[in-house]
């Protein structure tokens, strides 16, 4: 999960490249550069704090009349789908992380539908943004897996070049 996003199968002592999206940290810059007229990831941040994700996505309640069983009436139907000209800075951001957290996390749920694999790790720059832990806890309930941010996240690249280092290069 940073600029882009990268999919491994990790099990025991075997690791596999599943596959890869470009949807990362480079989207999130890239949208609030034109929404938000701002790559400051500080201000990015401060702007989620504000936001309101009912003014920006399409939810199933505001399409659905009746319930649908198993599925929360706020979760996303439509991402940007309800947004208006009065969505505030706060409103878009947090749409902008949602879409980009909703599809990371989605991905990874279908990369892993026909394995009995249940812990998704996320590791990388997106990880620090405090907004993602609600996003991701949506996506566990709705699809019976668990996403797993370790201490340290953001160095997982460095950290694993180190233990491989010191594991095989000795």
């Amino acid at each position: 999960m940073g600029t882009g996003t990268a999919y491994v199968k990790a099990c025991g002592e075997s690791m596999t490249h599943i596959g890869g999206s470009g949807v990362g940290g480079g989207t999130l810059l890239g949208l609030s550069s034109i929404l938000l007229g701002t790559k400051d990831v500080d201000m990015i941040e401060e702007y989620f704090k504000c936001g309101e994700l009912r003014n920006v996505d399409l939810s199933i309640d505001d399409i659905c009349k009746e319930p649908i069983a198993g599925l929360p009436p706020d979760i996303t139907a439509s991402n940007f789908g309800k947004i208006s000209k009065f969505a505030s800075k706060g409103d878009l951001s947090l749409g902008i992380m949602n879409m980009i957290c909703q599809t990371i996390g989605l991905i990874a749920i279908f990369y892993i539908k026909n394995e009995s694999i249940k812990d998704i790790v996320l590791t990388g720059t997106l990880t620090e943004f405090f907004v993602i832990k609600n996003i991701f806890s949506r996506l566990e309930l709705l699809h019976n897996v668990r996403f797993i941010i370790p201490e340290n996240s953001v160095f997982a690249t460095s950290i694993g070049a180190i233990i491989y280092h010191n594991r095989f290069l000795r």
